[in-house]
């Protein structure tokens, strides 16, 4: 597959995906339940949560402020402060991921897991291993993500992708961002994403209450008609035998 498939088109059928899938989510009858925990497994996951936030907000922070990053790590101190702490989220994360990964494969939780979260959880263990890759062999990724990374997404969002500065990165780094999108589009499919959902779902269905009744009397009437047009060829046949 070629470059211009993976880093033009592959982001914007991921977002289309996404928007699709949320959709779907949103619209289903059945509401998705939280599982309580146990003390020691919501201790665990608090944890990883906190991290995982840290983390997406470390992202956050070299996308939307990548002059503020390069003047940050003009110290050397400050360099390997950010650099440090990166790794140390990542592996928790990467540590609470193969638990997740170890557990499903074990099979030691009573109740099914959904594909969508296993599919999710496997290819954040991808994202976050290339992540801490990145960050060992590839020094100084915070730095130099900015101005290679940092430039491409945003030129995603324009609607004019810049592939050379992907295409011309390491395979890890091409994998890393791939990764970015495949999580677009089955995160709302998983629990997590599920769960995020509820309150627009609760909105959208406040919102459309006062139709319920005009779609159910159209709905009522489409089928009516349909039945009949049905109807017509076996009661034109009858009357001409």
């Amino acid at each position: 597959m070629s470059d211009h498939v993976l880093f033009a088109v592959v982001p914007y059928l991921a977002m289309v995906a996404f928007i699709l899938g949320s959709v779907l989510r949103i619209s289903a009858t059945v509401p998705v339940a939280a599982v309580a925990p146990g003390q020691d497994a919501a201790r665990r996951r608090r944890i990883a949560a906190v991290c995982a936030i840290a983390l997406a907000a470390g992202h956050l922070v070299l996308l939307g402020a990548p002059h503020a990053v390069l003047r940050w790590n003009r110290s050397m101190a400050r360099l390997l402060l950010a650099e440090g702490a990166g790794i140390c989220l990542g592996s928790l994360c990467m540590v609470a991921v193969a638990r997740s990964l170890w557990g499903r494969r074990a099979g030691s939780s009573t109740r099914p897991q959904p594909l969508g979260d296993t599919v999710a959880c496997t290819l954040l263990g991808i994202e976050i291993g290339t992540g801490l890759s990145l960050a060992v062999l590839y020094r100084w990724a915070s730095s130099w993500s900015v101005v290679t990374l940092t430039p491409y997404a945003v030129s995603v969002l324009k609607l004019g992708p810049r592939v050379e500065l992907v295409a011309a990165t390491p395979f890890l780094v091409r994998l890393h961002v791939f990764c970015t999108c495949a999580i677009l589009v089955v995160l709302p499919f998983t629990t997590v994403g599920s769960l995020a959902l509820v309150p627009v779902q609760r909105v959208v269905r406040t919102v459309l209450a006062p139709l319920a009744p005009a779609y159910c009397s159209a709905r009522a009437s489409i089928a009516a008609r349909i039945r009949r047009i049905v109807r017509v060829p076996g009661s034109l046949y009858e009357e001409e035998s």
